[in-house]
């Protein structure tokens, strides 16, 4: 999840009493988020802000004498700019795709790494989350461009196993991840929907004759039933060398 930033728009700052609450509540919220910013014309009030808010504004006082709905246009221009900046500038999230990552291997110890009870997906989010509950932090850079072309190595004609191995994993690592990191009944929460509509589909797929797309939602069902019996995620592909 991407770290939230705060932006008060408030083209024009007299000394009056709307102003007043602006101060106070602008102050207040500095406390709940971590990034807070206030677009104006003038920094004619900043010694009123908290330090922490980023003041963003026309040091020319030219500004200061247009009227108002000159104001409102030059600071949407502001507005403007500052969203074009965020978009090159790193932001904290929760979670990073596992294809690409950098680590700061300085930070790691025998308590941080992979978890190799995860054979596909979800050990990405199961570092990440243990990253920021040890104090780390986890970031995406938008100037970093990445060309994942996904399931390219796989060939052709083993292309049926590797979606059944797929199938199955995903819905074991699912519940695994739950339930190491959130506990027993989140998993039951997170993943009980997906075993019904498994076993359904499985069903209408046996009636119509869908030989493959049955596989798949038995497949499903298969790894839920290993991951809530605390099997390993023991499932390979079969593929014949």
């Amino acid at each position: 999840m991407r770290e939230k930033k705060l932006v008060i728009f408030m083209p024009s700052i007299e000394d009056g009493g709307v102003e007043k609450n602006l101060f106070l509540i602008s102050n207040f919220l500095i406390k709940k988020f971590n990034n807070v910013s206030l677009i104006t014309v003038s920094n004619k009030f900043k010694s009123k802000f908290d330090k922490k808010i980023k003041l963003t504004f026309f040091k020319n006082n030219y500004f200061n004498f247009l009227g108002r709905r000159k104001k409102f246009f030059v600071c949407l221009f502001l507005l403007f700019l500052e969203i074009l900046k965020d978009k090159n500038t790193p932001f904290q999230v929760d979670y990073v795709d596992g294809f690409s990552m950098l680590l700061n291997k300085n930070k790691f110890n025998d308590v941080i790494h992979f978890d190799e009870n995860f054979f596909l997906y979800l050990e990405n989010n199961d570092l990440c989350l243990r990253v920021k509950r040890a104090g780390g932090s986890v970031y995406i850079v938008p100037t970093a461009k990445i060309n994942h072309r996904g399931s390219m190595t796989v060939d052709a004609k083993y292309k049926d196993e590797v979606e059944l191995s797929r199938n199955w994993h995903w819905i074991w690592s699912k519940f695994y991840f739950n339930k190491k990191n959130f506990g027993f009944s989140k998993a039951i929460i997170e993943c009980l929907p997906t075993y019904i509509s498994s076993i359904l589909k499985f069903l209408f797929y046996t009636l119509i004759n869908n030989g493959f797309k049955k596989k798949i939602h038995l497949n499903r069902a298969s790894g839920f039933y290993n991951a809530l019996i605390g099997k390993s995620s023991w499932y390979r592909p079969k593929i014949d060398n």
